[in-house]
């Protein structure tokens, strides 16, 4: 929170006992004009990743604690970058000893207006600099952050081009002045999705959703359905281009795609290597409009150096309504998806009901057709939970409702409850966290609020959430056990926000870890213990109190 990291120590088997470890601010100056937006951890290394519109670049840095707790130095690097920071995507991630971040380019103003090109750069920040000094070109020790051969061509026209760039760093080699990076980046659509496996970083790009258009009165739903005389008309809509890079070696294999994936979410690697998707198919008729989804399946040999036409083959028909978005979840060998609506949506009069939401489960290990469900509610939230799935939303005005959804043998939902007079508060992937143990019982939490004007919590609102715990017992029947957090304890007299106090990815969340429940609940770790079917508060932290007694050393405060 507020371009700073904290750390808490919980001392073993004493519940309760939290104490104020340490505090340290990632940006380099009061009047940075950055913000945060990830943290990664690995072993002992922390990876902060943000946005500095300063530097118009992204910003990294690396930060090791001890088993105190302490913080030590602070290592920020720059990469040369346009902003795509946004509450549906990801910039980073951690695999092995690799760290991964993606970032972009934007060419229009290059290939449109001749302006001027300036090659990307990695940049050491060093404290040493006075910010003026810094500034200036003749002082910025940095090197390309690619070399030319490093671009791979397009190979296909695009008319919002954009430098696309991976870099993978080594984390063991990280130094003082070098992260250890190797580049690769390619030119495609302004629009994509990133998501990383074990083996590969992939970049599904289109152009912008919005310049679609077409003439044709074929739809490209009548082209799935009848591939032996539509195959040209679809491929007259504006393809799109999935890169596959490897991580090892920045190696890139393309095919050729249509449509878009709605988030990371959306893709997945299959038990067999196989790439899949859920894609929203474009409209050739009218602009910023999808006419269905579609089932797509990559194997090995769809990707190479030579591109090969999208096939008919590869794209499964799902079902779809019109005029409805969805939330999607892969979870091992299924998809879940499910029609969707905005949090704040939920009834206001007594007598209003929402409609229930449409649920599709599909088996990716073989073609049987899709089991459609239907929601005990409307569905804001879907989460994949252990082997099982949990779908959240409302169907009156009378508070949140929670489902569990089996997916082991014949799908259905097997446990829905209630919270009363509650409405969910954050729609970020990581405000919900769960526990299974291994009598397939489980813990799980949401942030929730009990004011229904807070429950659509935009990114200027950065008042903190409580946090609602259930558990659900080895028969898979959900109970409620209560909130942790609020009433919210003010920050302290001597803190002071300076840099990113706008909280994007949301303050409130539950933890399970050690075998203990905490709720972070804006600037206090609340922890609670659960007895007789209920979870109460047994202590709880202010990050923003005095750090053994007096501000930590570089903070202006």
């Amino acid at each position: 929170q507020d371009g700073r990291l904290f750390s808490v120590k919980m001392k073993p088997d004493q519940s309760g006992e939290l104490t104020l470890a340490d505090r340290i601010n990632v940006y380099r100056s009061e009047d940075a004009d950055t913000w945060y937006d990830e943290m990664l951890v690995r072993g002992n290394q922390i990876v902060v990743t943000g946005y500095s519109y300063d530097m118009q670049a992204s910003e990294v840095s690396i930060v090791a604690f001890d088993q105190s707790g302490q913080f030590g130095e602070v290592n920020s690097f720059y990469m040369t970058a346009d902003d795509y920071y946004s509450s549906e995507n990801y910039a980073s991630r951690i695999v092995g000893d690799k760290f991964i971040v993606r970032n972009q380019v934007y060419l229009e103003d290059i290939a449109y207006e001749g302006d001027e090109f300036e090659w990307p750069v990695i940049l050491k920040w060093s404290r040493e600099y006075q910010e003026d000094e810094f500034e200036s070109d003749a002082e910025r020790k940095s090197r390309p952050l690619m070399k030319v051969r490093d671009v791979y061509k397009p190979v296909q026209p695009s008319l919002y081009p954009v430098l696309h760039s991976l870099t993978v760093c080594d984390l063991d080699e990280v130094s003082r002045d070098d992260l250890g990076c190797r580049t690769t980046a390619f030119i495609a659509g302004e629009y994509s999705e990133f998501f990383v496996s074990g083996e590969y970083a992939y970049i599904w790009s289109t152009d912008d959703q919005q310049s679609w258009t077409g003439n044709s009165t074929v739809h490209l739903r009548d082209c799935l359905e009848d591939d032996s005389d539509n195959e040209d008309n679809i491929r007259d809509a504006l393809p799109g281009m999935l890169h596959r890079v490897r991580i090892a070696n920045g190696r890139i294999d393309a095919a050729e795609v249509f449509g878009f994936p709605q988030n990371q979410f959306g893709m997945t690697i299959d038990s067999e290597g196989v790439f899949q998707a859920l894609a929203y198919l474009p409209s050739k008729t009218c602009e910023y409009s999808d006419e269905g989804l579609a089932l797509v399946r990559l194997s090995e040999r769809r990707f190479g150096k030579k591109l090969q036409n999208a096939k008919m083959a590869d794209y499964r028909p799902m079902p779809y309504w019109d005029e409805a978005g969805i939330k999607n979840r892969f979870l091992g060998d299924t998809l879940v998806y499910a029609e969707s609506t905005w949090r704040r949506d939920f009834p206001e009069a007594e007598n209003d009901a929402n409609p229930p939401a449409r649920t599709v489960v599909v088996s990716l290990s073989d073609k049987s057709a899709p089991v459609e469900l239907v929601a005990p509610h409307d569905v804001i939230r879907l989460e994949a939970m252990g082997e099982e799935f949990v779908l959240t939303g409302y169907r009156d005005n009378k508070g949140l409702l929670v489902s569990n959804l089996n997916i082991t043998g014949e799908p259905s939902f097997v446990s829905t409850i209630r919270l009363p007079d509650q409405y969910e508060s954050e729609g970020r992937s990581h405000a919900f966290n769960y526990r299974v143990d291994e009598d397939g019982s489980a813990l799980l939490g949401v942030p929730t609020v009990t004011a229904p004007e807070d429950n659509d919590r935009y990114w200027w609102w950065s008042a903190p959430s409580q946090i609602a715990f259930m558990a659900r017992d080895a028969d898979r029947q959900l109970a409620r056990l209560g909130e942790l957090g609020l009433p919210a304890g003010e920050e302290h007299e001597l803190y002071e926000c300076e840099v990113s106090c706008v909280d994007w990815y949301g303050n409130s969340r539950p933890i399970f870890t050690n075998g203990r429940v905490f709720a972070l609940s804006g600037t206090e770790i609340v922890e609670g213990e659960i007895t007789n079917g209920a979870i109460k508060e047994v202590g709880r932290i202010n990050l923003t109190g005095p750090l053994n007694g007096k501000p930590r050393e570089g903070e202006t405060s």
